[in-house]
């Protein structure tokens, strides 16, 4: 059967949504950063990327994410991003050495390659209970 075609900005949003919904859901809709620097605030949960998005090889990666409150998320991850990285070596040591295994491998994604992903992510994301 042949793909509906998609454009890669709908696969990218799709594939983003996606991943928010994976890191929110892993974190148990906590911040992960409880705790740390600041009392968390009150709101929407925020997925960050540890590894900024730019890096395509992990932008829709799991692993590459945390949850983070308003707080943590724009006044310490973002404006303190030493301290931060440091927090996240610790914290999820494990997936701070896939990262810097990753980042290291460039990748293009076709619009095909993207559809994959998509489908590979959502796959995966039904077997671990994300909605």
């Amino acid at each position: 059967m042949a793909r509906k075609k998609r454009s890669k900005k709908t696969l990218n949003r799709q594939l983003d949504e996606l991943w928010k919904k994976w890191v929110r859901h892993r974190a148990g809709n906590r911040c992960e950063a409880k705790g740390q620097w600041k009392a968390c605030s009150s709101g929407p949960l925020h997925a960050h990327h540890v590894v900024p998005r730019g890096i395509k090889r992990l932008c829709f990666d799991p692993r590459n994410g945390v949850a983070l409150c308003y707080m943590h998320h724009l006044h310490w991850a973002h404006k303190d991003a030493r301290a931060f990285s440091a927090w996240f070596e610790s914290y999820r040591p494990e997936d701070a050495s896939y990262q810097d295994e990753k980042r290291k491998e460039l990748t293009h994604r076709s619009v095909v390659d993207l559809e994959d992903l998509l489908a590979e992510m959502k796959v995966r994301a039904a077997v671990d209970g994300v909605e």
